[in-house]
């Protein structure tokens, strides 16, 4: 039984779910089935632990603080909560890791909120300054080239309603007027009812790569016309040999 529709920001991730899944304790195969899952019982530790609040606090959504306190105390004698925050250490540390040496750019939409969390990389990709972020959705899209916001406002909505996952590229323009690509993923996380409460992304800047395929592009064109507009002879090299055609 699922004890709220709704995710908060201190929820695990899928991706966290599933590394520490396995280290939970088995539930016995004797008597009733627990009444919450070991997610939601999770979730609401996660809760108290990441907002600093006190387990009485608890939002009514999630289970009965005393049974919340019940599993957390009977995991930390077991050894569990232990394995767990390690396990949870480990992969944020690879995540960061791997989003710094790839200069990834990680950002959180609360979609029911409408509010937008930016890490550092985020900022320094769009070229602003995080006081000069406003934090919502609109914020994003002011970001984007005037001819890329109706195709990236319609991505979100596709990957809302699970049409098409969200995996774009498009334009953002600096305040100091520079122009840079972008590509970005992003998943997106559901309540109960179906529908879309949050959506977790990447960004990471690809201009270099756009402009270097541009290039090659047009120098391919170069020569396709040349080779169209001579009427001079030329040499084929290749390995070994040579040869001579003639255009006439």
């Amino acid at each position: 039984m699922e004890a709220k529709a709704e995710p908060y920001p201190s929820d695990v991730t899928p991706k966290e779910w599933l590394i520490v899944k396995p280290l939970l304790p088995k539930s016995g195969k004797l008597g009733r089935p627990p009444r919450y899952s070991q997610r939601v019982m999770l979730n609401a530790m996660m809760y108290v632990v990441r907002s600093g609040c006190t387990w009485r606090m608890m939002p009514k959504e999630f289970p009965h603080w005393r049974l919340v306190y019940y599993y957390f105390a009977k995991w930390q004698s077991l050894g569990v909560w232990q394995q767990l925050n390690d396990a949870l250490r480990h992969s944020r540390e690879r995540l960061a890791l791997a989003t710094e040496s790839a200069r990834i750019g990680i950002w959180d939409w609360d979609v029911v909120a409408n509010r937008l969390v930016w890490d550092a990389r985020m900022y320094e990709l769009y070229g602003i300054r995080e006081q000069d972020f406003s934090g919502a959705y609109d914020a994003w899209q002011q970001g984007l080239h005037p001819d890329d916001r109706v195709s990236g406002d319609a991505a979100i909505v596709a990957a809302i309603e699970g049409v098409k996952d969200f995996n774009i590229e498009f334009r953002a323009v600096w305040p100091n007027g520079e122009v840079h690509d972008i590509e970005a993923h992003a998943l997106v996380q559901s309540a109960g009812n179906g529908r879309a409460t949050r959506m977790i992304g990447v960004n990471w800047d690809i201009t270099e790569r756009k402009r270097a395929t541009e290039t090659i592009r047009l120098q391919a064109d170069q020569h396709a016309t040349m080779l169209a507009t001579t009427s001079d002879g030329f040499w084929l090299l290749a390995i070994g040999r040579a040869s001579c055609r003639e255009r006439v």
